[in-house]
């Protein structure tokens, strides 16, 4: 989750939601590593609310910018 990409990760990256909305502050993160850009990262994470259902989120971000025509929510369940 991109609150805790401030702490060390096990890990040698992350995909995160926010890189969707604001791919150039994600950007600059991973160039600079800079505290400023991880304290600006970590309030649009809560400002977007990605904290709960993180896609309903989103979505819904993602339509108000015109780069989605829905926020509906599909149901992943196969159907015949």
């Amino acid at each position: 989750m991109e609150h805790q990409i401030k702490d060390s990760l096990q890990a040698d990256g992350a995909l995160v939601s926010i890189a969707n909305i604001e791919p150039e502050l994600c950007k600059r993160i991973l160039s600079t590593q800079d505290q400023g850009l991880l304290d600006e990262l970590d309030e649009l994470f809560w400002k977007y609310n990605l904290g709960g259902d993180r896609y309903i989120s989103l979505k819904a971000i993602l339509m108000s910018k015109g780069i989605f025509k829905s926020a509906e929510q599909i149901d992943t369940a196969i159907q015949p």
